[in-house]
């Protein structure tokens, strides 16, 4: 088996892992964590993941239904990376595609990028809205 270069593993890798993170983002990736893993409990018990998916999609459409679609939904969507430069009609396509007409493919991969793309507040407020009915 060939090794890496000792020079490649020095300067390349090793000052990768004594970069500390910062706190804030190590903050939500646990919250992320704690938070989803506390949504498919709930939710498994007693729905399913097609349900939470719904309910995602409703909250970051500010409790519209699916008929119409608002200015919030693509804000939220605007913060992935791939999605940030889009027009508002590929947003628009791309929420009908992937949030209302096919919403039962990929459930999984769907509800990780919403939730993956609220922050921490909102995901706060979701538990709070929409699981408690509270914050009405």
């Amino acid at each position: 088996m060939n090794k890496l270069p000792e020079d490649v593993i020095i300067n390349n890798i090793l000052p990768f892992t004594y970069k500390p993170q910062n706190p804030v983002l190590l903050e939500d990736v646990r919250g992320f964590y704690i938070d989803k893993q506390f949504l498919e409990n709930l939710y498994y018990t007693e729905f399913n993941d097609t349900i939470l998916l719904y309910d995602l999609v409703r909250f970051c459409n500010s409790g519209l239904t699916s008929n119409s679609i608002n200015p919030s939904f693509e804000t939220i969507l605007r913060r992935n990376p791939i999605l940030s430069n889009k027009s508002t009609t590929f947003i628009v396509s791309y929420i009908l595609s992937s949030f209302v007409t096919s919403v039962t493919h990929n459930v999984m991969t769907k509800i990780k990028i919403l939730w993956g793309i609220l922050t921490p507040r909102e995901r706060t407020s979701f538990i709070n809205r929409i699981l408690f009915n509270l914050e009405r």
